[in-house]
C-alpha cells in the first residue's frame, strides 16, 4: 500500500512537472525527463471458443537527476487503465476457462482493478566512473537472453537487485544480483522466490501437476555477461543461476558479411542439489533432466529485404525450463505467443521476410514445430501440441516520437482437438493495434 501512494505521487508530480515544463533552467543539464504514452487494443478470435477483446491506456515517466558528479538517481512509473473491453471474466463453456492475452494487459496481481493501475518501475541510485557503473535498488537490467522485461504488454518485468557493468573497447562485462521483481502484467513487487510458480506451474514429467510456488526458498537469481565484437563476428557468454533452482549457460555467436548473417546459440543447464531434498510434486526441474538448445540462424540481406531462416533443436536431455515470471527465451525461432520453454526432444523451424523502408518496416514470421504432442509430459511441460504459427507484424513511424504497430498472429494445433488443451493456447487469430508516442 504505501509503494502504491509513493507511485501515485510520483506520477502526479511527474505529470505536473512535464506539463508546465516547470525544471529549473539553472539544473536542466543535471535532470533528465523522459516517458511514453502507450495505447493497445487487442482481439482474439478462438476457433470454436469465447473471443475476448480490451484496449488499454498508459503511460510511463522516468525522472534521472544528477545531484553530484558520478552520481544519478532514477525513478520511474507507469499508469494504465482499461479504456473498454468485453467480460473477461466470462468462461468459455467448452474449456471452463475466461480471457488470457486481454487479461495481461492490466493487471494480473489486483484483476478487480483495471481502471486504475499504477506501479513503481525503477527507483536506483548509480554511480559512474569512467568505464564503469554500479546501480543498486530498482535497477534497469542489461538485456539477457532469459531474464528481459519481456515489454509485449502495458507493464514489462522490473527487477530489483545489484548490478556492476564494464565496458572496454569492444568487450563488455555485466554482473547483476537480482533479489526481487515485479512481473509482467503486475502492479505488485515481491522476492524472486515467491514470484517464481505465480503463473501456469505445468506437468511434472509422469503427468502429476506441478506445485512448486513458494516451495524453493531461493535467495535470487545472478547473470553474468561477458560480450566480444570483432571485424567480422560477435560472441556473448551468458550464465544465469537461479539459487537452489537451476543454473544455465547460453553461448552466442554471430557472424556477419555484408549481404548474409550466420547465428548460433547452445544453451546447457543444470539442476541445483536443493532440488533433489523437495518432495517431486514441488521440485522446478528434476535431477535428471539437463535441458540443452542448439539454434541457427541464416539471413540473407538485400537493399530493402532480408530472409531469415531458423532452426532450434531441444535435445533429448531434459526439457529446457526457465521461470516465466522472470522473462522469456530469446532463441532464434522464438516469437511473440510461441517459446522454446518447457520442450525437451522437440525441433522448431522458422522462416521470415523483412522489409524496411522510411518510416515502413514489416516482417512475417512462419514457425512450425515437431515433436510436441498431449500427454507427453516427459517432452511437454505444458501440454501443448504440434503447431504451425504464423506472425506478420507492421510498423509506421509517424514521426520520431510516433509509432503506429499492428501485429497479427494466426496460430494453430496439427494433432489434437481436446478444447481443454487447445484454448487459448494454439487455435486462435489475434490482432494487437499498438500506438507508442515517446518524450
Amino acid at each position: 500500500m504505501f509503494t502504491k501512494k509513493v507511485t501515485s505521487i510520483i506520477l502526479v508530480f511527474a505529470f505536473s512537472l512535464f506539463k508546465t515544463q516547470s525544471v529549473n533552467l539553472d539544473n536542466r543539464d543535471k535532470v533528465l525527463i523522459s516517458g511514453n504514452l502507450r495505447n493497445f487494443l487487442m482481439s482474439t478470435d478462438n476457433l470454436k471458443g469465447k473471443d475476448y477483446w480490451a484496449d488499454a491506456l498508459g503511460g510511463n515517466l522516468k525522472f534521472e537527476y544528477k545531484p553530484v558528479k558520478h552520481i544519478s538517481i532514477g525513478v520511474s512509473a507507469s499508469y494504465l487503465s482499461k479504456v473498454l473491453s468485453s467480460d473477461l471474466d466470462e468462461k468459455d463453456l467448452g474449456s471452463g476457462k475466461s480471457s488470457k492475452w486481454e487479461r495481461e494487459l492490466f493487471d494480473l496481481s489486483s484483476p478487480e482493478n483495471a481502471y486504475a493501475v499504477s506501479r513503481l518501475n525503477q527507483f536506483y541510485v548509480q554511480y559512474q566512473n569512467g568505464k564503469s557503473k554500479l546501480t543498486i535498488g530498482k535497477i534497469p537490467v542489461e538485456y539477457s537472453p532469459l531474464i528481459n522485461p519481456s515489454d509485449g504488454r502495458m507493464l514489462p518485468i522490473e527487477y530489483g537487485g545489484l548490478s556492476w557493468n564494464f565496458t572496454s573497447g569492444k568487450s563488455q562485462v555485466d554482473v547483476a544480483l537480482l533479489n526481487s521483481v515485479s512481473m509482467r502484467s503486475n502492479s505488485e513487487w515481491s522476492k524472486i522466490k515467491d514470484a517464481i510458480g505465480v503463473l501456469d506451474n505445468g506437468f511434472q514429467p509422469d503427468g502429476s501437476k506441478v506445485d512448486y510456488l513458494n516451495k524453493s526458498n531461493a535467495l535470487g537469481a545472478t547473470i553474468f555477461h561477458y560480450g566480444r565484437k570483432f571485424r567480422l563476428a560477435d560472441i556473448n557468454f551468458y550464465n544465469i543461476h537461479l539459487d537452489k533452482i537451476l543454473n544455465t549457460s547460453w553461448f552466442q555467436l554471430g557472424l556477419n558479411f555484408p549481404k548474409w548473417d550466420l547465428g548460433f546459440i547452445y544453451s546447457y543447464q543444470i539442476p541445483d542439489s536443493y532440488q533433489n531434498r523437495l518432495k517431486y510434486s514441488e521440485r522446478y526441474v528434476q535431477p535428471d533432466e539437463n535441458g540443452q538448445v542448439a539454434s541457427f540462424l541464416l539471413r540473407y540481406k538485400i537493399k530493402k529485404f532480408a530472409w531469415e531462416f531458423a532452426y532450434s533443436k531441444a535435445f533429448d536431455t531434459g526439457r529446457f525450463l526457465f521461470p516465466k515470471e522472470l522473462g522469456r527465451d530469446q532463441f532464434f525461432t522464438s516469437l511473440p505467443r510461441s517459446r522454446m520453454e518447457g520442450f525437451r526432444n522437440v525441433d522448431i523451424i522458422k522462416a521470415t521476410v523483412l522489409f524496411h523502408q522510411g518510416k515502413w518496416s514489416a516482417h512475417s514470421d512462419f514457425s512450425i514445430s515437431s515433436g510436441a504432442s498431449e500427454n507427453d509430459f516427459k517432452n511437454n511441460k505444458y501440454n501443448t501440441d504440434d503447431f504451425f504459427q504464423w506472425n506478420s507484424f507492421v510498423a509506421f513511424r509517424i514521426t520520431n516520437k510516433l509509432e503506429v504497430d499492428l501485429l497479427y498472429i494466426f496460430k494453430r494445433n496439427l494433432q489434437t482437438t481436446n478444447p481443454i488443451a487447445v484454448y487459448q493456447k494454439t487455435n486462435y487469430n489475434q490482432l494487437n493495434l499498438i500506438t507508442n508516442y515517446w518524450f
